[in-house]
């Protein structure tokens, strides 16, 4: 689903500004970093935050460019959420954690609307791996989904992936096996990286 979003962009990046906000929704109703299933105005937003050990925000880096003022309306929506402060051997320490914002976005009158659904700090995938759809459900063509509890290393490898719940057990098998491949941006406190443990829930379908 992510192929050729680089070059996307660069071309993109030579249009008008006008035009600039039209491809900005476009791309955002495509899902530009959005999870693997998602409605089609419904997209998630990932950045990485830096936090000092007072609990204030020093910098928001978004995973993606997007114009000046969309980029300044999503560092708005990050800024207004709620952060835990790091911790290292029991003192407050800086950090740099990712989090995701889900957004509905649409387009009125040639201005961008964005609705905020969603929040939450996770680490952010570097590498995602999609789990093949199971020959044993595609006659009921049924959509499936895996929620995952998953422990990850201090260099954003997976270590282990337990099922929490699913939509029938033969979904199971190919998500564990795709989870495990998945490479994320650990967490650091006080500039180390740092082992995490959070859900993941991945949904298919056999239009996927």
């Amino acid at each position: 689903m992510n192929a050729g979003q680089s070059g996307f962009l660069a071309k993109a990046s030579n249009t008008s500004y006008g035009q600039w906000r039209l491809v900005l929704v476009g791309l955002l109703l495509l899902g530009l970093s959005c999870t693997w299933a998602s409605d089609d105005n419904v997209t998630q937003i990932w950045a990485d935050i830096d936090i000092d050990a007072s609990g204030n925000i020093t910098d928001i880096d978004l995973a993606n460019r997007y114009p000046a003022d969309i980029t300044a309306r999503l560092e708005d929506l990050f800024r207004q959420q709620t952060y835990e402060v790091g911790m290292l051997d029991g003192q407050a320490a800086s950090s740099s954690q990712s989090a995701f914002i889900e957004i509905a976005v649409a387009e009125n009158n040639g201005e961008v609307e964005i609705d905020l659904l969603d929040f939450a700090v996770s680490p952010r995938p570097t590498k995602k791996v999609f789990p093949y759809y199971p020959i044993a459900a595609r006659d009921a063509e049924a959509p499936g989904w895996v929620k995952m509890e998953v422990e990850m290393n201090t260099r954003g490898r997976v270590e282990n992936v337990t099922v929490i719940d699913s939509s029938h057990r033969v979904f199971e098998k190919p998500t564990i096996k795709a989870m495990r491949r998945w490479r994320f941006r650990p967490i650091t406190i006080d500039g180390e990286p740092q082992p995490a443990t959070f859900i993941q829930r991945i949904e298919m379908s056999i239009e996927d």
